[in-house]
């Protein structure tokens, strides 16, 4: 500033609009928007923003993913796949079954994972074949990479989408095999084992996991969440305060932690942690929502 002076502006612009996807600003929704939209922005920069929109993704951010997946780099189409994965199914093979075909193959693995859960019976003939196609290439993708925990765990949440339980958690089991404090493949797993109606082996894998992570956030809410499902108020409410605590980072720890409150009767106590998540998140739709509505109670 000494030297340019105080209103001399740098060559990057991006900046403001990450930050704001990433601290739940209100206008991060239209920042990212334009973000994307601006051909002078790098590619990398325009790829991260469709990735965080994932967080922020709502019907009119559509156009702006269209826009990514039609973008001439793929870093960027890659991207927008990803920004897929917060759309509902419908939109997903909408938008993403044309980049079955795509020249880049990083974009064609990124479709696989997306359209995982897609009925393969309900399409035709053509449609199958395509989507197995993108399906086999994703799962060739992870296993060239099988030494490592993020690959078994991402075939992991591939085989739970497309609803293969017995090979889901063999994945998610082998992550831990692998590095035996990989906490995602915790909670995913003890998820799994809650959806098949098992949560007796739920509640064994948040166990074991916090026994290799004391303390880890994610695990320390999935297993208050089960506390929760289990009637046990009490535990489940400090389970979900120390995963607050934890991750103050994260919305969602904050807005459950609140929901849990209020739904036992501390209603003060809800609304103050409302309060406080609001002003770091006011961005938040759920955080609004219940804020005003226990507000209004």
């Amino acid at each position: 500033e000494r030297a340019f002076g105080p209103t001399r502006k740098g060559f990057q612009t991006f900046g403001p609009a990450l930050h704001a996807a990433r601290t739940g600003a209100a206008d991060a929704p239209a920042r990212l928007a334009d973000l994307v939209a601006d051909p002078a922005v790098p590619a990398i920069a325009r790829a991260t923003a469709l990735r965080e929109m994932r967080n922020v993704l709502r019907p009119a951010l559509l156009g702006s993913i269209e826009r990514g997946l039609a973008d001439r780099d793929p870093l960027v189409r890659a991207a927008a796949v990803d920004a897929l994965q917060a759309a509902h199914i419908r939109e997903r093979l909408r938008l993403a079954l044309p980049l079955a075909e795509d020249p880049a193959y990083p974009v064609r693995v990124k479709v696989g994972a997306v359209l995982a859960p897609v009925d393969l019976g309900a399409q035709d003939a053509p449609t199958q074949a395509r989507l197995q196609k993108v399906f086999d290439d994703y799962v060739r993708a992870q296993q060239a990479n099988a030494d490592r925990p993020e690959s078994r765990y991402n075939l992991g949440l591939f085989h739970a989408e497309r609803g293969d339980v017995a090979r889901a958690t063999a994945d998610y089991r082998g992550a831990l095999a692998l590095q035996p404090d990989f906490a995602p493949a915790y909670a995913n797993l003890a998820e799994l084992y809650r959806q098949t109606g098992q949560d007796n082996l739920a509640d064994a894998t948040l166990a074991e996991g916090l026994r290799r992570i004391p303390g880890d956030p994610a695990l320390l809410h999935a297993q208050g969440l089960l506390r929760v499902r289990q009637q046990r108020l009490p535990e489940a409410l400090d389970l979900l305060a120390r995963a607050a605590r934890g991750d103050p980072a994260n919305p969602r720890y904050a807005y459950i932690h609140a929901v849990a409150l209020h739904d036992s009767g501390r209603r003060a106590d809800a609304l103050r942690v409302l309060r406080v998540a609001s002003k770091r998140f006011p961005g938040d739709a759920d955080i609004a929502n219940a804020l005003a509505a226990y507000a209004r109670e």
